[in-house]
């Protein structure tokens, strides 16, 4: 899939796979001073020390590259300026997106084009251009996220091309007070009263049951409808619901100017908990090193009831909000995955923590 964006050359040479042919992650351009400031946008210091080492290995397997004319023209790029793009390609499989970073006339990053290639990977850029949107009428965040410059489509591909920002790396430890005011703006601007049976999270839980059901394994089929019996106890109940990015990770963030600026929001949903983001932001950077241990539920649980008071009032206790994030995350990698994924490292611990949940909630 990434082979439809660039063609091996051995004229009109301008980019080289990186690290390597057989395992591309990105497209570089043969401009090493804008190939280092594309692997510095995308990577952190000790990504880009292991991509290097891989790179060195396949030194000798080395092939040339030009980006696809149809791909040019079709995100309205000349080729001088393509000869200056960075693409890194996305994860493969139904989800799939490349991003494109443009850099401007001092080599500075300018924009970045993110592509989709399938009718799924679509979806999600579409969603992410509706959120970004209504997040543009904003007044407290709209300059803590990207501005969408075009979008575009053909038979081929999906895309749209927004504004990028320029700051340093996020430390979920040492950066945790830059996140909780942004979290409290975005529930602020968004925020709706309504029952739980009727906010977008309990619907879209109970749809994936639906889909998920005749795949699952009987395990996870019991706990997938215990925990929707545990949250209809609840579903009566009116209380606060808010946008949620849903990816809230430092990954997805970097400080500029001392503010968050915060991107990737195709994941993102209207009538989600208010401390979804927060559970995210202190569990999620564990959970991908499979480093989740169930007294780290306790200091979270502590940290969203300290951090309630900043919020609207009438939001749902931290516990029932901790339960309807885990379960979401579950039932997202297996709907993504058409129910395979069960044994994933981040299913795995978010499971045992639904499954434990009588110590916690």
């Amino acid at each position: 899939m990434t082979g439809q964006l660039y063609i091996e050359t051995s004229d009109n040479i301008t980019h080289y796979l990186y690290p390597n042919y057989r395992q591309p992650r990105f497209l570089l351009p043969t401009n090493s001073t804008v190939a280092m400031k594309g692997l510095k946008f995308y990577l952190r210091l000790s990504q880009r020390a292991k991509f290097f080492v891989s790179h060195l290995t396949a030194f000798n397997q080395k092939k040339y590259f030009c980006i696809k004319p149809d791909v040019k023209q079709f995100i309205g790029i000349s080729d001088e300026e393509a000869a200056n793009c960075v693409i890194a390609f996305g994860t493969s499989g139904p989800y799939q997106k490349h991003t494109i970073l443009r850099f401007n006339q001092y080599l500075n990053p300018q924009s970045i084009s993110k592509i989709a290639t399938t009718p799924k990977a679509s979806l999600l850029l579409k969603n992410e251009i509706r959120i970004l949107q209504i997040l543009a009428t904003f007044n407290t965040i709209n300059k803590q996220v990207p501005i969408i410059i075009e979008q575009r489509g053909n038979h081929k591909f999906y895309a749209f091309t927004q504004s990028v920002g320029i700051g340093n790396n996020i430390s979920p430890l040492r950066d945790f007070n830059k996140a909780i005011p942004f979290i409290r703006s975005l529930h602020n601007e968004s925020y709706a009263e309504i029952s739980l049976s009727e906010s977008q999270i309990f619907n879209i839980l109970n749809q994936r049951y639906l889909y998920l059901a005749p795949l699952l394994s009987s395990d996870w089929k019991y706990r997938y409808n215990n925990c929707l019996m545990r949250i209809d106890q609840y579903k009566n109940q009116k209380s606060i619901f808010s946008i949620a990015h849903r990816d809230f990770a430092p990954w997805n963030m970097i400080l500029q100017n001392s503010n968050l600026f915060v991107f990737d929001w195709e994941f993102a949903e209207i009538q989600y908990p208010p401390l979804y983001d927060l559970f995210h932001f202190l569990l999620m950077p564990k959970a991908v090193k499979n480093k989740i241990k169930q007294k780290d539920i306790k200091k979270v649980l502590k940290i969203a009831t300290d951090n309630r008071i900043n919020f609207k009032p009438n939001i749902a206790k931290p516990t029932i909000q901790l339960f309807l994030y885990l379960l979401d995350i579950c039932s997202f990698y297996l709907y993504s995955n058409e129910g395979f994924g069960q044994e994933d490292i981040i299913v795995n611990q978010y499971a045992a923590l639904l499954d434990n949940h009588e110590k916690w909630f």
